[in-house]
């Protein structure tokens, strides 16, 4: 049985039906996780302004970020908070590859897309790791934070996001990118449902797996409805908003158990809550590998 088939709804009811009086329509739910999807993408290998300043010791690891790596992220950083896109796509090298199936196109394009309605975006990364490689590469690891503001359906959505990701950059221009884990939030209303989610960030291939989005204040009379969604990722999926059907909630959450595929993936499973006062989305990124670690080929 595989994760989607544990996820089909028995009696479905659309967010325009039960909530039309609050102004949430299947078109808000569904403008709003296309934002999910985009804010993934956004987050990508745009870290913020960071000094040449000491890292964590580690084996094989640089001790200080080079002059030049940390110029490189400053500049990159103010480029995409102001949303210049010709500005950002600079420092992205013409052979870009994306472990997700992206490359300096459509990354341009998906960048394109999410400022478009983006009212504001902030972006802080942490650089985790920094190492030198032949032919003046550098590979970094680096954990980014993501907030803003953005329009979903004429409502605004605030948004946080932290991606920690794996980058390669070369000549001063990024050459690829693979994400290594990812969670997205986004949140309408006065009073939004406060969710706490319990999924593990790695499984193995053909392994179980439980995926919990809880509720933590007490609903009272209130009704509670939602919906989980799991994504293989791929470049259609960052480009093309999903469709979800919402159900009541009997519970303070959704609570499922799924089965990861038998080959190495990369999936994105989210959350959709509502309830009288507001929305939350969550998306996080489910990583599968085969029991030695290995996951689908990241581009180098």
């Amino acid at each position: 049985m595989n994760v989607k088939k544990l996820w089909q709804w028995q009696r479905p009811i659309s967010a325009a039906q039960a909530l039309s009086p609050e102004g949430i329509t299947q078109n808000f739910v569904r403008a709003a996780l296309g934002s999910s999807t985009l804010v993934l993408l956004s987050s990508l290998a745009l870290p913020s302004s960071i000094a040449a300043t000491p890292l964590a010791q580690a084996p094989a690891v640089s001790s200080v970020v080079p002059p030049a790596i940390a110029a490189l992220v400053k500049n990159l950083d103010a480029a995409a908070s102001r949303k210049d896109l010709d500005a950002t796509m600079k420092f992205y090298s013409p052979s870009f590859a994306h472990a997700d199936g992206l490359d300096f196109k459509t990354q341009q394009q998906a960048l394109q897309t999410f400022w478009k309605d983006a009212t504001s975006i902030q972006y802080q990364t942490q650089i985790n790791s920094l190492k030198t490689e032949p032919q003046n590469r550098y590979a970094l690891e680096t954990t980014t934070t993501l907030s803003g503001v953005r329009k979903a359906a004429d409502r605004d959505m605030k948004l946080t996001s932290t991606v920690r990701s794996r980058l390669v950059i070369a000549d001063q221009k990024i050459v690829s990118q693979e994400v290594l884990s990812e969670q997205t939030r986004l949140t309408g209303g006065d009073k939004p449902p406060n969710v706490n989610i319990s999924l593990p960030e790695q499984v193995n291939v053909g392994q179980t797996f439980s995926f919990d989005a809880v509720v933590k204040e007490p609903l009272g009379d209130d009704l509670l409805l939602g919906s989980a969604l799991e994504e293989t990722i791929s470049l259609e999926r960052y480009l093309q908003p999903a469709v979800i059907t919402l159900e009541p909630l009997t519970s303070g959450g959704i609570f499922k158990t799924g089965q990861a595929p038998q080959q190495p993936t990369r999936k994105w499973i989210s959350a959709v809550l509502i309830k009288n006062g507001g929305i939350t989305i969550v998306s996080q990124r489910l990583n599968v590998v085969r029991p030695n670690g290995s996951a689908t080929p990241a581009p180098r």
